[in-house]
């Protein structure tokens, strides 16, 4: 048996694109010492970037391994990747598992060199110095990149040795990331159990509890805006949805974010997934919420259950030609899916 691999955390900068594109530097986020405050932008923004790769590998840098002396050209590792986000409308912030690299190759100088040259040959290098330009950043980096081949490419791999949590998962205070704020590698210890998914899909158990409106919620994926609006205005709807529900079908069979499903009614003979939205106009909540609601019932076959119904429920009112468009998606792929009205404080659902 050959020598097990290593296994490491690692911090990346945050992003809102997927780790495709540089996406702006949040100050509050980061320390002025930083790499990514230095120069408005962290390299391993373009980590998961599909054009970005050569002969089957993608090409990177992660800083930790940037200022580690810890590794070797050639090493293999394992690294388990997270970032700090900031909590909406407070200054708190939290940690979150991105996913992890079960293969990274780590790169010496002259596979660094080889891989600007292609890069360079493919105009990418060009594109990543346009990403950061539209940012304002610093492009100094970019030009230094033959004398300074590892400040941009460092580690390569292969996507399909990586694990991406969609969506990221929230390490709890027992976590072994939860201490770490530096941009460096840390080895991980064999009693280590860091929060992430082990098999191909981890049950959330959900509550049946609302949601402590006082307590902000963290946006990740969806749109911030000032003070956490528009996340406040969707849990107070959950609220609203899991206590008028609990009432007409029993508290033991209405739970909020069980299978990560905003509210989900279990009976004998049905499950009912509910998707709630926030959006201006119904066309909107409909396009978001349909493969939102399939993926949660139909993604994981091992998941048995009877015969499911899908509600979208949103502020804005239906016009005819939402009406129209559902009775046609049910017909032609004998779905059961239906839209409700709902605006936080009403008392009217009917589900």
């Amino acid at each position: 048996m050959g020598a097990a691999v290593k296994e490491f955390y690692t911090r990346i900068c945050n992003n809102s694109q997927g780790w495709q594109q540089p996406t702006g530097l949040d100050e509050k986020q980061e320390s002025k010492e930083s790499y990514t405050s230095k120069h408005g932008f962290g390299h391993e923004e373009w980590l998961f970037n599909p054009k970005f790769q050569i002969d089957g590998f993608q090409y990177g840098m992660i800083e930790g391994f940037r200022i580690s002396h810890k590794l070797q050209q050639g090493e293999v590792v394992k690294v388990y990747l997270y970032t700090i986000v900031p909590v909406v409308g407070k200054g708190d912030r939290i940690r979150l598992y991105v996913g992890t690299i079960n293969k990274c190759e780590i790169l010496g100088a002259n596979e660094a060199v080889k891989a600007i040259e292609k890069f360079d040959e493919k105009s990418l290098i060009d594109l990543m110095i346009g990403h950061v330009k539209q940012l304002k950043a610093d492009i100094k980096p970019f030009k230094n990149r033959y004398s300074s081949p590892l400040s941009i490419f460092n580690i390569r791999f292969r996507m399909e040795d990586v694990d991406l949590y969609d969506p990221p998962v929230s390490a709890d205070p027992r976590d072994p990331i939860f201490t770490y704020n530096r941009y460096r590698i840390v080895g991980k210890k064999p009693s280590d159990t860091p929060n992430i998914p082990h098999s191909r899909h981890v049950h959330s158990q959900g509550s049946t509890e609302p949601l402590d409106l006082s307590k902000p919620r963290v946006s990740y994926h969806k749109p911030i805006v000032q003070n956490g609006t528009r996340d406040l205005m969707h849990s107070e709807i959950q609220n609203d949805l899991l206590l008028q529900l609990q009432k007409k079908y029993g508290k033991a069979k209405v739970k909020r974010e069980e299978y990560d499903v905003d509210v989900l009614i279990k009976q004998q003979d049905k499950w009912v997934f509910i998707e709630i939205k926030n959006e201006t106009t119904a066309r909107q909540a409909i396009r978001l919420a349909i493969g939102q609601l399939l993926e949660y019932c139909y993604y994981y076959p091992e998941i048995e259950h009877p015969p499911a119904e899908f509600y979208i429920v949103n502020p804005a009112p239906l016009k005819p030609e939402d009406t129209a468009y559902l009775k046609l998606l049910n017909t032609l792929y004998r779905l059961r899916v239906e839209y409700r009205k709902h605006m936080p404080g009403s008392d009217n659902i009917n589900i």
